[in-house]
C-alpha cells in the first residue's frame, strides 16, 4: 500500500519478503478398502484411531479382514487412515413406529407338506368397530394347505378396532380363543400398536414364514446403511405436549441388551420444509436411522419398535474393490481425497470369491496405476498360495506367476503372513495379512526419522504379532530379496521385524533407479509438496521476478530437507539443485504460458549389505 506522505516525518512501510514457504505434505495417510459390519458405503471416511473405526464401522467382524488390518495399523504406529466400505447386495434394516403387526408361522404350520408362507388379509367391519383378520398357510403356488384331514389350514379371527388398544394382545387373545385344526400362527409383535390400515390386500413375507400387516399412523424408518447390524436398533417416538412435534430416540444395543450407542433428537416435526423436519435432520445428523415414510399424524403416546430385516449381502467381487471412476465407488471413492500416501486392500484370506488371478489383476490393472497417478504407494499382502518358501520360489520362477504383472515402482510385496491373536476367536492365533501392520511401521518410521528412512531394520518391530506363518533362513530370504519380496524375520531378542525395503521393481536383474522404497516415496513426497506449495505462481508474470521467487521458495524447502538428512552430500550443492531461469524457460515457453523448474536431488539409499572386514596383524618377530 502506498504511503500518504503529507507532513514531514519518518514513515515505515512493511514490504513483502518475496519468499513463500513450502510446507511438506503428510507422508503416511493410509487408505483401506474392504467390507465392514456397518458404516457409510462407498464414502471415504477419515479416522484417527481404532476406537473411531469401531464407532463408525462396527469394529472387528468375522466376515471381513478390514477391521483387523486397521487394528494392526494403529497398533504399529499409524495415525491417520481413510476407510472406504464396499459391499455387494445387502439390505437396510427397517421398521415402523408404532410398528407392524407381525405374525410368524407355528411349528405345526411349518411341518405341513409344501408349506411356503403365511398369508394375512384384513377386512374392516361395516360399522368400523372391528376387523376380520384371515390367516392362511399356503404353498409357493398360493394353494391353501390342509392338515391331512381335509380341513383347510386357515382361519379368521375378529379383533376389536380400538385405536389406542394393544392390538397385538387382542390378536393374540383372539388367535388363542380360536381353535383351528392346526395352530397356524403366533403373534410376535412385542409393542403396543395402533389399528391396521384399511385394506383388503394380502401381506406376505415368504422366505421367513412371517407376515407383516402395516399399521396406520406409523413412522417408517430404516437403518442408516446396510447390514444386519440394523436389527439391533431400537427406536422410540415420544410426542410432545403440543402434539405438533416429537422426540425420536435411537439406541444400538448388543444381543445382551447393553447399549452401544444412542441418539436423541428433540423438537422434530413432519412439516415439509421446516428447519426441524424429521427426515432432513436424521439424514444429516444421525448415524443410526433414516426416516423414509411419514404418516399424517403422530401416535398418541410414546411407542418403541425394533428394526428388522437387515442383510449383510455377500462377499464383494473384485469389481466392487476396483469400483467405478464415474460413480466414485470402490478405489475411486478416494479420488475426492486430497492426499493418500499408502494403499492397503485386505482381501479375504480364502480365495473362493476373489481368486489370485483377480487379485493380481486388481493391483496391476487398477490400484498400481492409480497409485502412480496420485503419488501413493501400495502395500500388497501375499497371495494365499504363498504358504511356504518353496511355493513362493516356484511361483517367482514362473513367468506367469503372481508378481509377473506387478512390476511397478509404486508398490511393495510383503511376506509371510502374521500370526496374531484373534479377539473374535478367544484370542487364538491365526494368520493375518501383513499389510495393515506394514503400513503402521512405515507411518511410525516417517514420524520418527522421515520419509527418506527405510522402513525396515531392528527398529521396525511388528507389534501385535506373536509369530510368522513361515520362518525363513538367511539363504531363503536372499532368494526372495533378489526378486523384490520384502520379508519379515524373527530375530532373537528383537522379535518379529521387517527386514526388506524394495519396491516391486527391486529385483537385482532390473537395476531400476526406483529399487528402494524410501527413494520412491521421497520423490513422491517432493512432487506432492512442491505441487501444492507453488500453486501461488499460477497467473503470475512469467519473468525473472517469478523465477527468482520460485528458486528461493523451492531452494528453502530443499535446504530444510538437506539439513534433516534427506539427501546425500556434504554441501547443498552436492545434495540438490534448483534451476529456474532463461535456460529452463525459453521465449517459446513464455509465449505458451509455461514456466519450467528443474530440480535434482541425491537420495539416501539404504545400506542393505553391511560388510565388516577383519584383518589379523602379524605378530612381531623381533
Amino acid at each position: 500500500m502506498a504511503l500518504n506522505l503529507t507532513a514531514p516525518g519518518v514513515y515505515i512501510e512493511d514490504l513483502p519478503s518475496g519468499t513463500r514457504t513450502i510446507v511438506g505434505v503428510s507422508t503416511s495417510v493410509t487408505a483401506f478398502i474392504g467390507r465392514a459390519r456397518r458404516g457409510p458405503l462407498e464414502v471415504p471416511v477419515p479416522i484417527e484411531s481404532f476406537g473411531e473405526f469401531e464407532r463408525q464401522f462396527g469394529g472387528l467382524w468375522q466376515r471381513s479382514e478390514l477391521g483387523h488390518a486397521v487394528r494392526h495399523f494403529f497398533q504399529n504406529g499409524g495415525r491417520s487412515a481413510i476407510v472406504v466400505r464396499v459391499e455387494s447386495g445387502g439390505l437396510e434394516s427397517s421398521g415402523r413406529v408404532p410398528g407392524d403387526l407381525v405374525i410368524a408361522a407355528s411349528d405345526e404350520a411349518r411341518a405341513l407338506p409344501s408349506f411356503d408362507h403365511l398369508h394375512l388379509q384384513v377386512t374392516h367391519g361395516g360399522g368400523g368397530n372391528d376387523y376380520t383378520l384371515t390367516i392362511r398357510a399356503e404353498n409357493a403356488a398360493g394353494t391353501l394347505l390342509n392338515d391331512g384331514a381335509a380341513t383347510p389350514a386357515g382361519f379368521s379371527v375378529v379383533v376389536p378396532l380400538v385405536a389406542t388398544a394393544d392390538v397385538a394382545a387382542a390378536v393374540a387373545a383372539a388367535v388363542t380363543a380360536t381353535v383351528p385344526p392346526v395352530a397356524l400362527a403366533r403373534v410376535v409383535t412385542p409393542v403396543p400398536l395402533l389399528r391396521p390400515a384399511t385394506t383388503n390386500a394380502p401381506h406376505v413375507v415368504s422366505s421367513a414364514g412371517v407376515a407383516r400387516l402395516p399399521m396406520v399412523n406409523a413412522l417408517t424408518l430404516e437403518a442408516a446403511n446396510r447390514g444386519t447390524w440394523g436389527d439391533d436398533i431400537e427406536v422410540t417416538v415420544t410426542p410432545d405436549a403440543s402434539g405438533a412435534t416429537f422426540t425420536l430416540a435411537a439406541r444400538l444395543v448388543d444381543p445382551a441388551g447393553r447399549e452401544l450407542e444412542n441418539e436423541v433428537f428433540h423438537n422434530l416435526t413432519l412439516a415439509t420444509g421446516a428447519v426441524n423436519n424429521a427426515p432432513s435432520v436424521l439424514a444429516s445428523r444421525s448415524a443410526l436411522v433414516r426416516l423414509t415414510g411419514t404418516p399424517a399424524s403422530l401416535p398418541a403416546a410414546a411407542v418403541t419398535s425394533r428394526l428388522q430385516g437387515g442383510s449383510d449381502g455377500f462377499e464383494p467381487d473384485v469389481g466392487a474393490y476396483s469400483g467405478s471412476e464415474s460413480a466414485r465407488t470402490g478405489l475411486h471413492a478416494l479420488d475426492a481425497v486430497d492426499v493418500v500416501n499408502l494403499l492397503c486392500v485386505p482381501f479375504p484370506i480364502a480365495v473362493d470369491v476373489v481368486d489370485e488371478t483377480e487379485r493380481a489383476g486388481f493391483w496391476s490393472g487398477t490400484a498400481l496405476p492409480w497409485c502412480r497417478d496420485r503419488g501413493a504407494f501400495a502395500i500388497i499382502d501375499p497371495p494365499p498360495s504363498w504358504a511356504s518358501f518353496d511355493a513362493v520360489s516356484s511361483d517367482l520362477s514362473n513367468g506367469a506367476g503372481w508378481m509377473s504383472s506387478l512390476r511397478s515402482a509404486y508398490g511393495a510385496q510383503y511376506f509371510p503372513m502374521l500370526l496374531a491373536p484373534d479377539p473374535l476367536q478367544e484370542n487364538r492365533l491365526r494368520a493375518f495379512g501383513p499389510g495393515g501392520a506394514m503400513a503402521g511401521i512405515i507411518a511410525r518410521t516417517d514420524g520418527a526419522r522421515g520419509v527418506w528412512k527405510a522402513p525396515a531394520g531392528t527398529d521396525a518391530t511388528v507389534a501385535g504379532a506373536l509369530d510368522l506363518s513361515v520362518l525363513l533362513t538367511d539363504g531363503e530370504q536372499g532368494v526372495l530379496n533378489r526378486q523384490g519380496v520384502n520379508c519379515m524375520r524373527a530375530w532373537p531378542g528383537a522379535g518379529r521385524v521387517l527386514w526388506g525395503t524394495r519396491t516391486l521393481l527391486g529385483t537385482d536383474t532390473g537395476a531400476s533407479e526406483w529399487k528402494y522404497i524410501p527413494v520412491r516415496r521421497l520423490a513422491s513426497y517432493l512432487q506432492q509438496s512442491l505441487l501444492r506449495g507453488t500453486r501461488w505462481a499460477v497467473f503470475e508474470g512469467n519473468d525473472e521476478a517469478l523465477w527468482s521467487q520460485l528458486r528461493l521458495s523451492i531452494g528453502g524447502f530443499m535446504q530444510q530437507l538437506f539439513q534433516q538428512g534427506a539427501f546425500v552430500g556434504k554441501t547443498p550443492s552436492e545434495a540438490y539443485f534448483v534451476k529456474c531461469d532463461k535456460d529452463t524457460t525459453t521465449a517459446a515457453d513464455i509465449d505458451a504460458g509455461i514456466v519450467n523448474v528443474r530440480i535434482g536431488f541425491a537420495p539416501v539409499k539404504p545400506a542393505e549389505f553391511v560388510v565388516i572386514k577383519i584383518q589379523q596383524l602379524a605378530g612381531s618377530t623381533g
